[in-house]
């Protein structure tokens, strides 16, 4: 019997940072963007797009990156099959709007991974009570300086 051989997966890596307090803010986006590339590299995905929104906030999609990843997503054929970016609130710090992108990817067949999260279930938004934790400790910590308002 022959062994079925899979295509690599195509992924596109996207970066977002929304520091403006930083000498250089692309900085954290350069770093997001190394770390991805290793992640890919160890899972053996072939990277064939990158998308980056640096000193953006993820409040809102009007961010060019990300509308560049999600154009791409409705194009025909399609050109990946995989968003890979370090967790998800690089994506949008919304939980409706998270949703929101994560359903229009999904519908396009195109999957979503964070790199630095642990597996967040099939909303990509995980355990809910989690997630609720996470951001009452996030909104505290900022709330007691401890994080920028989008960081």
């Amino acid at each position: 019997m022959c062994p079925i051989l899979r295509a690599p997966v195509r992924a596109v890596i996207y970066a977002r940072s929304a520091s403006e307090r930083q000498n250089a803010p692309s900085a954290k986006v350069d770093e997001q963007l190394r770390r991805l590339r290793q992640h890919a590299l160890e899972r053996s995905y072939g990277i064939v797009g990158e998308a980056s929104d640096a000193s953006q906030s993820g409040i809102n999609m009007s961010r060019p990156g990300l509308a560049n990843v999600m154009s791409a997503a409705a194009a025909i054929p399609q050109t990946f099959d995989l968003v890979l970016t370090t967790d998800r609130t690089r994506l949008a710090r919304n939980p409706v709007l998270l949703k929101e992108i994560t359903s229009f990817l999904n519908s396009a067949g195109i999957k979503i991974e964070y790199a630095e999260e642990a597996d967040l279930g099939p909303l990509a938004g995980g355990d809910r009570r989690e997630l609720q934790r996470k951001d009452h400790i996030e909104d505290h910590l900022r709330r007691r300086g401890g994080l920028g308002e989008d960081d």
